[in-house]
C-alpha cells in the first residue's frame, strides 16, 4: 500500500462560499477553510468549504484503502450541533476556483461521507473527517483519471444548529500553507493477474 499527503498549493486552491438571504458570495484568497452555520439573531449564514488537491499521484483504477481530511483549526469553536458532510466534484482533472458560477455549477460525486456532531475544536489542534475513501474511490474510477491529475472535495453545512457561530474551521492555504487542510489517501494497485500467479508459484 501507498499512502501519499497533499495541501492546497496556491490561493484559488481553497475557498470558502456563504449563503443567506441575500445571496451566495464565494471567497476566495481566505484565511479559514469553514463549514457550519451562523445566526446573528437575524440571518442564517451558511458556510460550504471548497478545496483543491493537485497532483495526487495515484494510477487510474487504484484501490483506495482509506482517505481523510486533517484540519489544524485557526480558532476555538466550540458551538453545537455542527453537522456538515463532505462531496468530492465528479471531474477528471478539477480546475482552480475562480468565482460564485464557477463553483456553484461544478457536479459533485454520488458518494458523500457525512461528518455529523462535530465535538468541540480548539485553536492549533487537529482534527480528522470520517473516512471518505468512497468519495476519492469515485473520482479514482473515471476513464479520464490519470495519475498526475487534481480533484475537488467540498465542505458543506448539513443541518447545524440555528446558532451563531455554530461552525467549525481550520486553516487555509492563505493563512499558512503549511497548515492548510491535508488530504491523506492511502492506496493499493493490484498487479497484472500474470505477475501475481508468478509471485505466488502458481502456473507460468
Amino acid at each position: 500500500m501507498t499512502l501519499i499527503t497533499k495541501r492546497p498549493q496556491q490561493s484559488a486552491d481553497d475557498c470558502v462560499m456563504v449563503s443567506s438571504i441575500y445571496g451566495d458570495v464565494l471567497y476566495l484568497g481566505v484565511n479559514f477553510q469553514m463549514a457550519g452555520r451562523d445566526w446573528d439573531g437575524e440571518v442564517d449564514y451558511y458556510y460550504y468549504g471548497g478545496m483543491r488537491f493537485p497532483a495526487l499521484e495515484i494510477p487510474q483504477g487504484a484501490t483506495i484503502e482509506s482517505a481523510y481530511l486533517k484540519f489544524i483549526a485557526d480558532l476555538d469553536y466550540t458551538v453545537t450541533i455542527v453537522k456538515t458532510r463532505i462531496k468530492g466534484e465528479a471531474a477528471d482533472n478539477a480546475n482552480i476556483f475562480t468565482n460564485i458560477d464557477n463553483y456553484i455549477a461544478r457536479t459533485r460525486t454520488t458518494a458523500y461521507v457525512d461528518w455529523l456532531n462535530i465535538p468541540a475544536w480548539y485553536a492549533e489542534t487537529l482534527y480528522t473527517s470520517p473516512d471518505i475513501k468512497t468519495i476519492i474511490q469515485e473520482i479514482i474510477n473515471r476513464s479520464g483519471w490519470a495519475s498526475g491529475n487534481a480533484l475537488v472535495l467540498f465542505w458543506d453545512e448539513n443541518g447545524s444548529s440555528k446558532k451563531a457561530g455554530c461552525a467549525r474551521a481550520g486553516y487555509a492555504w492563505d493563512a499558512n500553507p503549511s497548515k492548510a487542510t491535508l488530504l491523506e489517501i492511502t492506496y493499493s494497485v493490484l498487479a497484472p493477474a500474470v505477475l501475481r500467479r508468478k509471485l505466488l508459484g502458481v502456473g507460468r
